[in-house]
Parts: structure tokens; C-alpha cells; sequence
């Protein structure tokens, strides 16, 4: 299962949670795990067209993704979503 951590800003659209674990084994599956399980967070994540949000940033172990490939992740892989705020 691949781990999934999210910024302290987004646990309240998974329940609460800042690490939980999907049965994911491609950045495609991630995405229809994520919308079926979380759809709040699926939709503060990706727009209607299913793209990456511009003010979400996602890592696959430390390493920033563009969601334009179909990388494989392993059950070890780690996803870190990051959601950029500004304030002035």
C-alpha cells in the first residue's frame, strides 16, 4: 500500500488524517482511489478536468511529480501533497 501524507490544511477533507495508506500501484489509480475514498480531497486536489491543481504540489518520494506521466509506485513509495498558501 502506498502511503499517502497530506499537509495539515487538507486532513479535513480525509477524516482528519494527515498519513493514510491506498492500494495504488499507478498515479492513475491513485487518482480514482483518492476520488472514490476521499472525493472532498480529490476535488481540492484536481480540477474537473482531472488536472493537478496550480497551488497543490504533489511529491513521490521527495521528488515533485507533474501527474503528466503514468508512473508506477510501489508499495513502499511515499505521496506528500503540499498545498501552497499565501497571505499578505
Amino acid at each position: 500500500m502506498t502511503t499517502i501524507l497530506v499537509s495539515p490544511f487538507l486532513k479535513k477533507y480525509c477524516t482528519g488524517q494527515e498519513e493514510f495508506s491506498l492500494d495504488t500501484n499507478t498515479l492513475n489509480s491513485f487518482k480514482n482511489e483518492l476520488k472514490n475514498i476521499y472525493p472532498d480531497l480529490y476535488n481540492v486536489i484536481f480540477n474537473n478536468e482531472g488536472q493537478l491543481n496550480g497551488f497543490v504540489n504533489i511529491y513521490l518520494n521527495g521528488s515533485r511529480l507533474n501527474f503528466v506521466d503514468t508512473k508506477d509506485l510501489n508499495p513502499s513509495d511515499t505521496l506528500e501533497i503540499i498545498v501552497s498558501i499565501s497571505g499578505g
